[in-house]
């Protein structure tokens, strides 16, 4: 009896521990039921505004230099002998826009929070990352800081719900491509023969000069498959940089992204394949054996102010390396934010930042050669900053008959000066494409690689030349020199008239005549 009993109580004991299990069990699964729902609720809601966290970046302009432990008097220190010899040459000083940024100030914006990201020497800025703009308030007190202007937000982009905002189809340049097959001519230069035949710096290459020795920078917005195309192989590629921010993870951090060039725009392998290509019978560049620095600057998932300031990162480090010549196939007016965009009255050379950084190339001993533009055909209709700098050769693009190309921009700048400087064929002519076909493009973006290239070869005959009595001989030289006006500027070059003037006559008594 007792043991009947023992064990029906044990059996109901275990019974009831099996049902209150079962109980516990329910209620934790009945909770999970409603917190797990929740927490994922509250990942996702963080995720999303991780991903909609605005991401700005700011133009710090800085009053002076008075901080700075370097001096004029020993430019050693913070230039390249090349940079320095270079000024040597031309009689050019070295001066404080030469100086780098004070690091004593640099270390008190830092301390601040905000990492800075880029940084002109030559116009006393730096650029810092942002998310929380509260603390822009700190940085307007502190007594060196004179001016702050947004330059970049990512609620203004195109593309930004993915990593990479190069994934995106948006594309802003104006370049016309049509495909062509691409099989060999019987001209040395291939499908470039008319072009080069225009300006006649074919003879150029027929006197030996290809450029050997001179240093060249292109500035664009990547250069694909260049390291591997084999219109590229005797390429002399010196050094590359990349200025351009390529997806959200450095706008959150501040880094720069590596300086790998040769992946996704293949619009600098178009510019450089005017000036630097060498499939003979295919297509030929004039300056083939120049030594090349190839630097992206531009980015082609969005159009803003900061992209003002990576150009102006990679003129000063054009002048580091001790770079001679400089192409640059860029121009900006209109940007995501309305804002921003330019007007007529800014064509002045010193009202855009990208601009008064332009006008200084010359000084520091570098010719600078700039596309006009392509807004010939639609409202804007004027050339493009930095078309507008002063004392730079500005080149628009005419048809293969020379008459003027629809999209070409035209002058003048607000302060009277002719532009463009001088036109050649950019309707319509050979390029390279990253594919390694032959492709036909439209664009004053391939009408200034070709200007570029004859002058680095006519660098190499005659390297004590200045870069503004270049930008004055070449302008001589053209067919329209005696009646310059605002569409063709002084015409096509002539760059055997050029050369035989060069031989015969000295700069002066060229240019005074």
């Amino acid at each position: 009896m007792s043991t009947n009993y023992n064990f029906e109580r044990t059996f109901i004991i275990r019974t009831m521990s099996r049902h209150i299990n079962y109980a516990l069990a329910f209620l934790v699964l009945f909770c999970l039921s409603i917190v797990t729902p929740y927490a994922a609720n509250r990942v996702r809601q963080k995720d999303t505004a991780a991903q909609n966290e605005t991401y700005y970046r700011y133009r710090v302009s800085l009053r002076d230099k008075q901080l700075t432990h370097y001096s004029i008097e020993c430019p050693e220190v913070y230039l390249s002998a090349k940079s320095i010899a270079r000024r040597k040459r031309f009689d050019l000083p070295v001066d404080s826009t030469d100086l780098p940024v004070c690091q004593e100030y640099k270390k008190q914006i830092r301390a601040l929070g905000f990492p800075i990201v880029l940084e002109s020497k030559w116009q006393n800025t730096v650029v810092i990352a942002v998310t929380d703009t509260s603390g822009l308030v700190g940085l307007r007190q502190l007594p060196f800081v004179s001016k702050i202007r947004r330059v970049f937000s990512s609620a203004n982009t195109s593309g930004e719900a993915t990593n990479s905002l190069e994934e995106s189809s948006l594309y802003k340049r104006q370049t016309l491509i049509k495909t062509v097959q691409s099989t060999r001519d019987v001209s040395y230069y291939g499908y470039a023969h008319e072009q080069t035949k225009m300006t006649k710096r074919d003879t150029l290459n027929a006197l030996g000069y290809t450029g050997r020795g001179i240093s060249v920078a292109v500035i664009d917005a990547g250069f694909q498959n260049v390291d591997a195309l084999p219109a590229f192989k005797h390429l002399d590629v010196a050094g590359t940089r990349n200025f351009n921010r390529t997806c959200i993870s450095s706008l959150k951090n501040g880094a720069l992204p590596d300086d790998h060039v040769y992946d996704k725009s293949e619009h600098g392998t178009k510019v450089l394949s005017c000036m630097a290509s060498d499939s003979p019978h295919k297509i030929v560049g004039t300056a083939y054996d120049a030594t090349y620095y190839l630097i992206r600057s531009e980015d082609e998932m969005t159009e803003s102010l900061y992209e003002m300031d990576t150009y102006a990162a990679a003129l000063e480090y054009a002048d580091s390396v001790g770079v001679q010549l400089i192409n640059s196939s860029l121009g900006y007016f209109s940007f995501d934010d309305s804002r921003d965009n330019l007007r007529l009255r800014d064509l002045d050379g010193e009202s855009t930042f990208i601009s008064r950084q332009a006008s200084m190339v010359a000084s520091k001993g570098m010719l600078l050669v700039c596309s006009a533009g392509n807004s010939g055909d639609d409202a804007w209709k004027k050339i493009t900053p930095p078309a507008d700098a002063k004392n730079v050769l500005v080149v628009g693009a005419v048809r293969k008959d020379s008459l003027l190309a629809a999209f070409s921009s035209v002058g003048c700048t607000v302060d009277g000066r002719i532009v463009p400087s001088v036109v050649t064929q950019g309707e319509d002519l050979a390029v390279l494409s990253s594919s390694g076909w032959v492709t036909h493009a439209s664009g004053t973006s391939f009408a200034a690689p070709q200007i570029a290239a004859a002058l680095t070869c006519m660098m190499q005959a005659y390297p004590d030349i200045s870069p503004t009595q270049w930008i004055a001989l070449v302008e001589h030289c053209s067919n329209l020199s005696e009646f310059p006006n605002n569409i063709y500027g002084y015409g096509i070059p002539n760059f055997k008239k050029l050369y035989i003037l060069l031989q015969k006559h000295k700069v002066s008594s060229i240019l005074h005549d």
